[in-house]
């Protein structure tokens, strides 16, 4: 049976540091939590857990060239923009990144907050 240090040794080799299971001091402020993967795997459910379960919380909005739906709050869930201006906004260099997603539209998280 492998260990944990057999597992966890290739990982580190490659990263070039090994790994601290002791827990950071002081803890890190922020704390930022990426939830990601491929449409449909509920990502939008738990980001509406986390923010019934911690107010304190700051979510990044994305901008989306999409229509939205019915239950979706602009520059809440989205930052809904026409293609001409999500396309502005890449043009501006106002974006940290963002994707192509077919079927859907252009997605990207925005530099800054609006308002």
């Amino acid at each position: 049976m492998l260990e944990r240090a057999d597992l966890l040794h290739p990982l580190q080799a490659s990263l070039g540091s090994p790994f601290s299971f002791n827990p950071l001091s002081p803890n890190p402020n922020p704390l930022i939590i990426i939830s990601s993967g491929p449409s449909g795997v509920h990502k939008d459910t738990l980001i509406a857990c986390l923010r019934e379960a911690r107010r304190d919380l700051h979510f990044v909005v994305t901008a989306t060239s999409r229509p939205h739906r019915p239950t979706e709050v602009d520059d809440k869930d989205y930052l809904f923009v026409s293609k001409e201006e999500f396309l502005g906004m890449v043009e501006r260099e106002e974006l940290l990144q963002y994707v192509l997603v077919l079927r859907v539209g252009i997605q990207g998280v925005v530099t800054r907050e609006r308002g």
